[in-house]
């Protein structure tokens, strides 16, 4: 987190494979989270949204539908980033938030941030959370798995 404050910067999480990399740009107006938009969906990570700005991260629940799906990749400007070091520093040295993701420290701050989204497309980002996830979009991988074809 001190190597983080006071610059903007990307934050991304390490199980993402981004497949156009145009969709990295140098300079973002405003802080933003990577979202993609499908069809209803219940099962990942996304938002509550108002407009272009981000209200609150939310978890998964069974029978709630999102029309999106929250990438782990965000561009944060220095100044909204440090209050997000502040508020992850205050709630992780407090007992009850251990599983708590960073993300989620975020929900303290967006009424003082203007957090906004940039959309990517299919096939522009990819969550590689199994060899099957990575064989997807390598099939070189396939010798790996047991399912060899």
């Amino acid at each position: 987190m001190d190597y983080l404050s006071g610059k903007n910067c990307y934050i991304s999480e390490s199980d993402l494979y981004i497949a156009n990399p145009e969709i990295i740009k140098g300079e973002v107006d405003k802080s933003r989270y990577y979202l993609r938009f499908v069809p209803d969906q219940d099962y990942e990570w996304g938002f509550e949204l108002e407009d272009d700005r981000v209200k609150k991260v939310v978890r998964p629940i069974k029978g709630i539908y999102l029309n999106h799906h929250m990438y782990g990749m965000a561009y944060w400007l220095k100044d909204d980033l440090d209050l997000l070091i502040e508020s992850v520093k205050q709630l992780y040295k407090n007992p009850g938030h251990e599983g708590m993701a960073y993300d989620e420290a975020a929900n303290y701050i967006f009424d003082k941030i203007n957090m906004g989204i940039i959309a990517v497309d299919d096939g522009q980002v990819y969550e590689i959370d199994s060899i099957d996830d990575l064989v997807k979009i390598d099939s070189s991988y396939m010798e790996y798995t047991v399912n060899k074809k």
